[in-house]
């Protein structure tokens, strides 16, 4: 059988007595032949037979009401005694200032947590704030989200309640005050941090600038939120050199009317590619010549040929047979990589007639072809030279020069692993 004492008055259940109060127990019940009392299970032999004592120690109390030998009911109850809570210094005035003109500005009153805490167990006390003594005493209507509170007006008085709960507590009050500030500033809202293939800085690093004056106002730079944590240490100055991928924010300081305010900005990484190749879409010596360029990593990429303006588009067509240069960027245009590649074809025609220009005929490209062999015959199917590689036909035949004619030509290479072969004609003219 049970008998209750009461609520409990410990920290934990947000009532805790305090060193100067005393708690009174009343066991009485008609019809009790004795009372046994227990502090933390030990008996409290001055108070046996009493009904009623006073508590002014932290404890488990326990007491037994004695109704016959068969008949016992008991009750507990669990005290805290804590030390009143002061206010170890007065909080600071809030000031702030207003740079966008708007009635209200979202403000954190619970840096004042600290200085009223001071030395003070933040398990045992805390600080709630209010818009009025009289509710900050009768701990009623706390101003919820104390860490994001909207000033709505030129100065408010916020009264500050340290207490454990609703127990003994000291009440202290501070000013908020929102300051009007005629302000621009040169920060953008992102900037970009460039990275090589291999996740690594380019320089130039970007530059996180107020264009604020160092005589108007003072800076601290903090990385992500503003905390001592996060403080930025030796960054006092109206720019930053940001040199990793991060939310930046910097507190600003008006000399002149002593208010506060902030502003953040976005370093983001642009990286180069990873991967990057050129993809051959169709056979040489097609009348189409067509290209892929693949590029692989964690940006966004634009793509150009020779001097091409750069889309993201990757695929290129008609392509002439030469050299060529295929370019990746990323969409930033942080950094520009480039590879050469070669376009397979041949020449209609070609002239060796001794000026010097266009006297021999050759496969154009040979460079990006595997394992090549050129065949060439007359009109009759007679072979008249073969070459390999990087050659070319001069248009002789047994020391003979070949009369101007219709030619044709067999080149097999190898793709893919597979051996192919490609059949055309070509003229020469003298």
């Amino acid at each position: 059988m049970g008998y209750d004492l009461g609520d409990d008055r410990t920290v934990v259940s947000g009532n805790p007595a305090c060193v100067n109060e005393t708690i009174a127990l009343d066991a009485t019940v008609v019809g009790v032949n004795d009372y046994i009392w227990f502090k933390d299970d030990a008996e409290i032999v001055a108070w046996s037979g009493l009904s009623k004592v006073d508590v002014t120690e932290g404890g488990e109390y326990r007491v037994e009401l004695v109704f016959s030998e068969s008949c016992v009911a008991t009750g507990t109850l669990e005290a805290d005694f804590i030390p009143v809570p002061i206010t170890s210094d007065e909080p600071d005035s809030l000031i702030f200032c207003n740079v966008d003109g708007t009635a209200g500005k979202v403000i954190d009153l619970t840096v004042n947590d600290e200085p009223i805490l001071g030395e003070q167990d933040s398990k045992i006390y805390q600080v709630t704030y209010y818009l009025s003594l009289e509710d900050a005493e009768a701990f009623e209507n706390a101003i919820e989200t104390p860490e994001a509170y909207e000033i709505t007006s030129a100065s408010e008085t916020i009264f500050a309640r340290i207490s454990s709960g609703n127990s003994c507590y000291e009440t202290s009050s501070f000013e908020v005050e929102l300051l009007g500030v005629d302000f621009e500033s040169d920060l953008e809202e992102e900037y970009i941090l460039c990275l090589d293939s291999n996740g690594e800085t380019i320089e130039p690093l970007p530059i996180l600038n107020t264009g604020l004056s160092t005589v108007e106002y003072g800076f601290t730079w903090y990385k992500d939120s503003i905390s001592p944590e996060n403080l930025i240490a030796g960054a006092t100055d109206a720019f930053y050199t940001a040199d990793e991928e991060a939310i930046y924010v910097v507190n600003l300081s008006n000399k002149e009317l002593g208010c506060e305010f902030s502003l953040s900005t976005q370093v983001i990484t642009s990286p180069q590619a990873e991967v990057f190749e050129v993809v051959f879409v169709s056979d040489p010596f097609t009348d189409n010549n067509t290209i892929d360029i693949v590029a692989e990593g964690d940006g966004t990429y634009l793509y150009s040929v020779d001097d091409a303006d750069f889309s993201s588009g990757n695929r290129f067509e008609n392509l002439t047979a030469r050299e060529h240069t295929a370019f990746v960027t990323d969409i930033h245009n942080c950094s520009t990589i480039s590879q050469e590649f070669t376009v397979v074809d041949f020449p209609r025609f070609f002239t060796p007639n001794g000026d010097g220009d266009n006297e021999k005929w050759s496969i154009v490209g040979f460079e990006g072809m595997e394992d090549p062999d050129v065949s060439i015959y007359n009109q009759y199917g007679m072979l008249l030279f073969q070459f390999r590689g990087n050659d070319s036909w001069d248009g002789t035949f047994n020391g003979k020069i070949a009369p101007s004619n219709d030619y044709w030509f067999r080149v097999e290479y190898t793709k893919d692993g597979e051996r192919k072969e490609f059949r055309s004609h070509f003229s020469l003219k003298r």
